[in-house]
């Protein structure tokens, strides 16, 4: 006797592979059971595909981002919203609200190219405020960084990857995140006290970043080694024109010591002059060219093409 069809074969069309690797993949799908269809995200958990060795997997580390964005839903973070979730055999899908914008990552990526100060200013502002508010909810992220921030195309920063979110009253000696925005001790593991201290490194770091488009490769440094968080040259050094009050504020975030980094409340007071209503749509990177945006746009179209031929679909 056949399987029944599953909800990839008849409502989430994947189309697109933004990523795919061993714990699962993540990708551009279509809900067709909308009118008119939209787009949205399927993110994929294996179930035992890249197992650490407190025997967390894939799929647990897509429940645990399933748990933080149900939690999140309706507050002013505003990561992407759930729209399904399910298992097929063993392994999880999460389905998500796809964001129609572009990442921070764009406009920093490229050391001989610097955002104009009055905007990385104001992008600084934004990220600020949103830790502040995860923080507020009684929520950590232990992921933040450029590429994982996303000004959409209302000028709004939208949040997103949250696999290593943890509650504020819990701790993990599983490191997590990415090693140029990690603090010293993230490496170390073993945490004492809250891991809010490691995503304000993480937002002196990204603040850092946006402000010099330049960052220091800690998987090149040794990560036990105070020296190792100095040997990144100063904002005064790399980016005339910041004001010293912000040059202050991102080198105590990156301080050494955990507890010598101020929350993130005082630093998004710090900021707040700097915000805007509705921040600039950073650029897209020359790898994602013209040309391939006009075929990602014809797939789209041809998908929309293929559900105007097949109208059963939309009954499914």
């Amino acid at each position: 006797m056949a399987s029944p069809p599953t909800p990839l074969q008849t409502r989430f069309l994947c189309y697109e592979a933004f990523m795919q690797r061993g714990k699962g993949g993540v990708y551009r799908a279509v809900d067709i059971h909308c009118s008119p269809a939209r787009l949205c995200v399927v993110k994929e958990g294996r179930r035992h595909g890249e197992t650490n060795w407190h025997g967390l997997d894939g799929r647990s580390f897509v429940e645990r981002e399933e748990a933080f964005l149900r939690a999140m839903d309706g507050l002013p973070f505003a990561p992407p919203a759930v729209i399904d979730a399910f298992c097929i055999g063993e392994h999880r899908y999460l389905v998500m609200e796809h964001i129609d914008g572009e990442p921070l990552l764009q406009a920093c990526a490229d050391p001989q190219k610097k955002i104009p100060l009055a905007d990385a200013l104001a992008y600084a502002a934004g990220v600020a405020q949103l830790v502040a508010e995860l923080h507020a909810a009684g929520w950590v992220w232990r992921d933040l960084k450029p590429a994982n921030l996303l000004v959409d195309r209302t000028g709004r920063l939208r949040p997103v990857d949250f696999e290593g979110a943890l509650r504020a009253d819990e701790t993990s000696d599983t490191p997590w995140g990415t090693p140029s925005y990690m603090p010293p001790e993230a490496k170390r593991g073993a945490f004492a006290g809250t891991h809010q201290r490691e995503d304000l490194y993480g937002l002196g770091a990204t603040i850092h970043q946006l402000l010099t488009s330049w960052l220091m490769h800690r998987d090149e440094a040794d990560p036990a080694a105070q020296a190792s968080v100095v040997q990144r040259p100063t904002l005064g050094r790399l980016r005339k024109g910041v004001p010293a009050h912000v040059r202050a504020l991102v080198a105590q975030l990156m301080d050494a010591d955990p507890a010598r980094r101020p929350m993130a409340t005082v630093v998004a007071a710090e900021l707040a002059r700097y915000a805007v209503p509705a921040l600039p749509v950073p650029v897209p990177a020359a790898r994602d060219s013209a040309m391939v945006r006009r075929v990602r746009e014809k797939m789209w179209k041809d998908v929309q093409e293929m559900l105007l031929d097949e109208p059963v679909l939309m009954e499914a």
